[in-house]
Protein backbone atom coordinates (compact mmCIF):
# COMPACT_ATOMS: atom_id res chain seq x y z
CA UNK A 1 0.00 0.00 0.00
CA UNK A 2 1.23 3.50 -0.90
CA UNK A 3 0.83 6.08 1.88
CA UNK A 4 1.44 9.84 1.86
CA UNK A 5 2.57 11.53 5.10
CA UNK A 6 2.70 15.29 5.70
CA UNK A 7 4.76 16.81 8.51
CA UNK A 8 7.20 13.89 8.47
CA UNK A 9 10.02 16.19 9.53
CA UNK A 10 8.31 16.71 12.89
CA UNK A 11 8.10 14.54 15.98
CA UNK A 12 4.92 12.54 15.35
CA UNK A 13 5.27 12.58 11.56
CA UNK A 14 8.80 11.17 11.63
CA UNK A 15 7.97 8.39 14.09
CA UNK A 16 4.86 7.52 12.06
CA UNK A 17 6.94 7.35 8.88
CA UNK A 18 9.44 5.05 10.60
CA UNK A 19 6.67 2.73 11.75
CA UNK A 20 5.02 2.62 8.32
CA UNK A 21 8.37 1.78 6.74
CA UNK A 22 8.91 -0.98 9.31
CA UNK A 23 5.48 -2.36 8.36
CA UNK A 24 6.74 -2.41 4.74
CA UNK A 25 4.36 0.18 3.33
CA UNK A 26 5.54 2.36 0.45
CA UNK A 27 5.81 5.84 1.97
CA UNK A 28 6.02 9.24 0.29
CA UNK A 29 6.35 12.40 2.38
CA UNK A 30 5.57 15.98 1.47
CA UNK A 31 7.03 18.98 3.32
CA UNK A 32 8.34 22.47 2.73
CA UNK A 33 11.87 21.29 3.47
CA UNK A 34 14.15 18.36 2.71
CA UNK A 35 15.19 16.21 5.69
CA UNK A 36 18.32 14.08 5.81
CA UNK A 37 16.71 11.94 8.54
CA UNK A 38 13.96 10.96 6.09
CA UNK A 39 16.53 10.31 3.39
CA UNK A 40 18.22 7.87 5.76
CA UNK A 41 14.90 6.01 6.06
CA UNK A 42 14.73 5.65 2.30
CA UNK A 43 11.40 7.40 1.79
CA UNK A 44 10.51 9.46 -1.27
CA UNK A 45 10.45 13.14 -0.30
CA UNK A 46 8.40 15.75 -2.13
CA UNK A 47 8.94 19.45 -1.43
CA UNK A 48 5.87 21.67 -1.61
CA UNK A 49 4.09 24.28 0.50
CA UNK A 50 0.56 22.93 1.01
CA UNK A 51 -0.81 26.47 1.34
CA UNK A 52 0.05 27.10 -2.32
CA UNK A 53 -2.17 26.55 -5.36
CA UNK A 54 -3.79 23.10 -5.06
CA UNK A 55 -3.55 22.58 -8.83
CA UNK A 56 0.23 22.55 -8.48
CA UNK A 57 -0.04 20.06 -5.62
CA UNK A 58 -2.24 17.86 -7.81
CA UNK A 59 0.36 17.82 -10.59
CA UNK A 60 3.11 16.84 -8.15
CA UNK A 61 1.10 14.05 -6.55
CA UNK A 62 -0.24 12.75 -9.87
CA UNK A 63 3.25 11.68 -10.94
CA UNK A 64 3.71 9.52 -7.85
CA UNK A 65 0.06 8.48 -7.74
CA UNK A 66 0.21 7.17 -11.30
CA UNK A 67 2.97 4.59 -10.79
CA UNK A 68 1.47 3.20 -7.58
CA UNK A 69 -1.81 4.79 -6.44
CA UNK A 70 -1.75 6.53 -3.05
CA UNK A 71 -4.37 4.86 -0.88
CA UNK A 72 -4.06 6.80 2.39
CA UNK A 73 -2.97 10.25 3.55
CA UNK A 74 -1.78 10.91 7.09
CA UNK A 75 -1.98 14.68 7.50
CA UNK A 76 0.25 15.41 10.48
CA UNK A 77 1.70 18.80 9.48
CA UNK A 78 0.51 21.91 11.33
CA UNK A 79 1.65 25.17 12.86
CA UNK A 80 2.00 24.55 16.60
CA UNK A 81 2.66 27.67 18.64
CA UNK A 82 1.25 29.51 21.64
CA UNK A 83 1.46 32.87 19.85
CA UNK A 84 1.52 34.33 16.36
CA UNK A 85 -0.49 35.89 13.55
CA UNK A 86 -3.94 34.52 12.77
CA UNK A 87 -3.18 34.48 9.03
CA UNK A 88 -0.22 32.14 9.62
CA UNK A 89 -2.30 29.70 11.69
CA UNK A 90 -5.17 29.91 9.23
CA UNK A 91 -3.05 29.27 6.14
CA UNK A 92 -1.01 26.40 7.62
CA UNK A 93 -3.71 24.66 9.62
CA UNK A 94 -6.85 25.38 7.61
CA UNK A 95 -6.00 26.30 4.01
CA UNK A 96 -3.33 23.59 3.70
CA UNK A 97 -5.76 20.98 5.02
CA UNK A 98 -8.53 22.08 2.66
CA UNK A 99 -6.11 22.01 -0.30
CA UNK A 100 -4.88 18.54 0.58
CA UNK A 101 -8.40 17.16 1.00
CA UNK A 102 -9.51 18.68 -2.30
CA UNK A 103 -6.61 17.15 -4.21
CA UNK A 104 -7.05 13.80 -2.45
CA UNK A 105 -10.70 13.67 -3.53
CA UNK A 106 -9.80 14.63 -7.11
CA UNK A 107 -7.16 11.88 -7.26
CA UNK A 108 -9.60 9.36 -5.78
CA UNK A 109 -7.46 8.75 -2.68
CA UNK A 110 -9.79 6.83 -0.42
CA UNK A 111 -8.63 7.39 3.18
CA UNK A 112 -7.53 10.44 5.20
CA UNK A 113 -6.27 10.43 8.82
CA UNK A 114 -5.99 13.89 10.39
CA UNK A 115 -3.70 14.46 13.38
CA UNK A 116 -5.63 16.94 15.47
CA UNK A 117 -5.39 18.00 19.14
CA UNK A 118 -7.60 17.90 22.26
CA UNK A 119 -7.27 21.69 22.25
CA UNK A 120 -10.04 21.82 19.63
CA UNK A 121 -12.44 21.60 22.60
CA UNK A 122 -10.53 24.14 24.75
CA UNK A 123 -12.79 26.26 26.93
CA UNK A 124 -10.51 27.55 29.67
CA UNK A 125 -12.40 25.37 32.18
CA UNK A 126 -11.56 22.07 33.85
CA UNK A 127 -12.11 19.07 31.57
CA UNK A 128 -12.58 15.99 33.71
CA UNK A 129 -12.87 12.65 31.91
CA UNK A 130 -14.76 14.29 29.06
CA UNK A 131 -15.65 12.46 25.86
CA UNK A 132 -15.85 13.44 22.19
CA UNK A 133 -19.33 14.94 22.58
CA UNK A 134 -17.74 18.19 23.81
CA UNK A 135 -18.42 21.11 21.43
CA UNK A 136 -15.61 22.71 19.45
CA UNK A 137 -13.89 25.70 20.99
CA UNK A 138 -15.18 29.20 20.33
CA UNK A 139 -12.30 30.78 22.25
CA UNK A 140 -9.50 32.61 20.45
CA UNK A 141 -7.17 32.57 23.45
CA UNK A 142 -5.24 30.00 21.42
CA UNK A 143 -5.20 30.67 17.69
CA UNK A 144 -3.58 27.28 17.26
CA UNK A 145 -6.52 25.52 18.94
CA UNK A 146 -9.11 27.61 17.10
CA UNK A 147 -7.54 26.99 13.68
CA UNK A 148 -7.19 23.25 14.34
CA UNK A 149 -10.87 23.09 15.31
CA UNK A 150 -11.85 24.58 11.95
CA UNK A 151 -9.62 22.14 10.10
CA UNK A 152 -10.81 19.08 12.04
CA UNK A 153 -14.44 19.97 11.52
CA UNK A 154 -13.81 20.34 7.79
CA UNK A 155 -12.03 16.98 7.50
CA UNK A 156 -14.77 15.08 9.32
CA UNK A 157 -17.52 16.72 7.26
CA UNK A 158 -15.82 15.40 4.10
CA UNK A 159 -16.30 11.81 5.21
CA UNK A 160 -18.24 9.74 2.67
CA UNK A 161 -18.38 6.25 1.18
CA UNK A 162 -15.70 7.24 -1.33
CA UNK A 163 -13.57 9.37 1.01
CA UNK A 164 -13.18 8.00 4.54
CA UNK A 165 -11.82 10.27 7.29
CA UNK A 166 -10.78 10.06 10.94
CA UNK A 167 -9.34 12.68 13.33
CA UNK A 168 -7.01 11.75 16.19
CA UNK A 169 -6.47 14.02 19.20
CA UNK A 170 -3.24 12.91 20.96
CA UNK A 171 -2.50 14.89 24.12
CA UNK A 172 0.87 16.12 25.46
CA UNK A 173 3.02 13.72 23.46
CA UNK A 174 6.46 12.85 24.82
CA UNK A 175 9.26 10.44 24.00
CA UNK A 176 12.55 10.19 22.16
CA UNK A 177 12.61 12.75 19.35
CA UNK A 178 10.33 15.17 21.25
CA UNK A 179 11.24 18.75 20.29
CA UNK A 180 8.49 20.48 22.21
CA UNK A 181 7.07 19.21 25.53
CA UNK A 182 10.08 17.91 27.50
CA UNK A 183 12.61 20.37 25.98
CA UNK A 184 10.33 23.28 26.90
CA UNK A 185 9.97 22.03 30.49
CA UNK A 186 13.74 21.64 30.83
CA UNK A 187 14.48 25.05 29.30
CA UNK A 188 12.01 26.82 31.60
CA UNK A 189 13.43 25.01 34.64
CA UNK A 190 17.04 25.73 33.74
CA UNK A 191 16.29 29.44 33.35
CA UNK A 192 14.28 29.49 36.61
CA UNK A 193 11.09 30.51 34.76
CA UNK A 194 8.94 27.56 35.75
CA UNK A 195 6.22 28.27 38.34
CA UNK A 196 3.41 26.14 39.72
CA UNK A 197 0.18 27.93 38.81
CA UNK A 198 -2.70 27.54 41.21
CA UNK A 199 -2.89 24.50 43.47
CA UNK A 200 -0.41 22.38 41.52
CA UNK A 201 -2.81 19.41 41.78
CA UNK A 202 -4.25 19.47 38.26
CA UNK A 203 -4.59 16.23 36.31
CA UNK A 204 -3.84 15.91 32.60
CA UNK A 205 -3.59 13.36 29.82
CA UNK A 206 -0.10 12.64 28.55
CA UNK A 207 0.79 10.20 25.79
CA UNK A 208 3.98 8.32 24.98
CA UNK A 209 4.94 8.58 21.31
CA UNK A 210 4.71 4.85 20.55
CA UNK A 211 1.13 4.83 21.84
CA UNK A 212 0.33 7.75 19.54
CA UNK A 213 1.77 5.93 16.54
CA UNK A 214 -0.20 2.81 17.53
CA UNK A 215 -3.34 4.97 17.38
CA UNK A 216 -2.50 6.09 13.85
CA UNK A 217 -2.04 2.50 12.70
CA UNK A 218 -5.30 1.54 14.40
CA UNK A 219 -7.01 4.43 12.60
CA UNK A 220 -5.66 3.16 9.29
CA UNK A 221 -7.12 -0.29 9.97
CA UNK A 222 -10.41 1.14 11.27
CA UNK A 223 -10.97 3.16 8.09
CA UNK A 224 -10.89 -0.10 6.17
CA UNK A 225 -12.81 -2.28 8.59
CA UNK A 226 -15.06 -0.18 10.85
CA UNK A 227 -17.81 1.93 9.37
CA UNK A 228 -18.64 3.31 12.83
CA UNK A 229 -15.14 4.84 13.17
CA UNK A 230 -15.37 6.82 9.93
CA UNK A 231 -16.08 10.53 10.22
CA UNK A 232 -15.26 10.47 13.93
CA UNK A 233 -12.73 12.15 16.24
CA UNK A 234 -10.89 10.30 19.00
CA UNK A 235 -9.10 11.49 22.15
CA UNK A 236 -5.77 9.70 22.56
CA UNK A 237 -4.08 9.71 25.98
CA UNK A 238 -3.08 7.60 28.96
CA UNK A 239 -3.94 9.86 31.88
CA UNK A 240 -5.03 11.14 34.23
CA UNK A 241 -1.57 12.10 35.47
CA UNK A 242 -0.65 14.69 38.08
CA UNK A 243 1.00 17.30 35.82
CA UNK A 244 3.39 18.75 38.37
CA UNK A 245 4.44 15.35 39.69
CA UNK A 246 5.21 14.39 36.08
CA UNK A 247 7.24 17.59 35.63
CA UNK A 248 9.10 16.96 38.90
CA UNK A 249 9.94 13.44 37.73
CA UNK A 250 11.32 14.78 34.45
CA UNK A 251 13.43 17.34 36.30
CA UNK A 252 14.69 14.73 38.76
CA UNK A 253 15.81 12.50 35.87
CA UNK A 254 17.87 15.41 34.53
CA UNK A 255 19.36 16.29 37.90
CA UNK A 256 17.39 19.52 38.23
CA UNK A 257 15.56 20.88 41.26
CA UNK A 258 11.83 20.27 41.59
CA UNK A 259 9.52 23.24 41.06
CA UNK A 260 8.75 24.90 44.37
CA UNK A 261 7.69 28.46 43.58
CA UNK A 262 3.97 29.09 43.10
CA UNK A 263 1.83 31.86 41.65
CA UNK A 264 -1.94 32.25 42.20
CA UNK A 265 -4.07 31.40 39.18
CA UNK A 266 -5.86 34.75 38.98
CA UNK A 267 -2.61 36.70 39.15
CA UNK A 268 -1.00 34.52 36.47
CA UNK A 269 -4.04 34.88 34.21
CA UNK A 270 -4.20 38.68 34.54
CA UNK A 271 -0.44 39.02 33.98
CA UNK A 272 -0.69 36.87 30.87
CA UNK A 273 -3.59 38.93 29.55
CA UNK A 274 -1.52 42.09 30.01
CA UNK A 275 1.46 40.47 28.27
CA UNK A 276 -0.72 39.53 25.31
CA UNK A 277 -2.20 43.04 25.20
CA UNK A 278 1.22 44.71 25.20
CA UNK A 279 2.60 42.35 22.55
CA UNK A 280 -0.47 42.97 20.37
CA UNK A 281 -0.23 46.76 20.70
CA UNK A 282 3.46 46.63 19.81
CA UNK A 283 2.82 44.21 16.90
CA UNK A 284 5.16 41.62 18.39
CA UNK A 285 3.45 38.65 16.76
CA UNK A 286 6.78 37.05 15.89
CA UNK A 287 7.99 37.07 19.49
CA UNK A 288 6.20 34.91 22.04
CA UNK A 289 5.11 36.61 25.30
CA UNK A 290 6.53 35.28 28.60
CA UNK A 291 3.13 33.67 29.16
CA UNK A 292 -0.33 33.49 27.59
CA UNK A 293 -3.80 32.83 29.00
CA UNK A 294 -3.94 29.53 27.15
CA UNK A 295 -0.67 28.36 28.72
CA UNK A 296 -1.83 29.46 32.18
CA UNK A 297 -4.98 27.39 31.83
CA UNK A 298 -3.08 24.39 30.46
CA UNK A 299 -0.72 24.47 33.44
CA UNK A 300 -3.38 24.99 36.11
CA UNK A 301 -6.59 23.26 34.98
CA UNK A 302 -7.55 19.60 34.65
CA UNK A 303 -7.65 18.37 31.07
CA UNK A 304 -7.98 14.62 30.76
CA UNK A 305 -10.40 12.61 28.67
CA UNK A 306 -12.39 9.42 28.30
CA UNK A 307 -10.61 7.10 25.83
CA UNK A 308 -13.28 4.43 25.61
CA UNK A 309 -14.30 5.47 22.11
CA UNK A 310 -10.78 4.93 20.77
CA UNK A 311 -10.53 1.61 22.59
CA UNK A 312 -13.85 0.30 21.27
CA UNK A 313 -13.95 1.69 17.71
CA UNK A 314 -10.23 1.80 16.90
CA UNK A 315 -9.23 -1.21 19.00
CA UNK A 316 -6.48 0.98 20.48
CA UNK A 317 -4.77 0.55 23.84
CA UNK A 318 -1.91 2.57 25.39
CA UNK A 319 0.48 -0.36 25.69
CA UNK A 320 3.42 1.58 27.14
CA UNK A 321 3.01 3.15 30.57
CA UNK A 322 4.12 6.66 31.47
CA UNK A 323 6.89 5.25 33.69
CA UNK A 324 8.19 2.98 30.93
CA UNK A 325 7.95 5.83 28.43
CA UNK A 326 10.07 8.08 30.63
CA UNK A 327 12.57 5.28 31.17
CA UNK A 328 12.94 4.84 27.41
CA UNK A 329 13.18 8.57 26.87
CA UNK A 330 15.99 9.17 29.31
CA UNK A 331 17.80 6.01 28.29
CA UNK A 332 17.88 7.33 24.71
Amino acid sequence: MHILVTGAGGFIGFELTKRLMALEYKVTTISRNFYSSLEDLGVTQLQFDLTNNPSQLKKILEKHHHTQPIKVIFHVASKVSMWGKWIDFYKTNVVATENLVKVAQELNIKSFVYTSTPSVVYSGNHLNHENEKLPYTTSKESLYAYSKSIAERFVLKQNSKSFKTIALRPHLVFGQGDKNLIPTILKKAQTKKLRIIGSGKNLVDITYIDNVIDAHICALNALENSQKARGEAFFIGQGPTDLWSFIDLVLEKKGLEKVRKKIPYRLAYVMSFLCELIYSILFLSNKEPPSTRFVVNQLSKNHYFDHQKAKSLLNWQPNISTEEGLRRLFKS
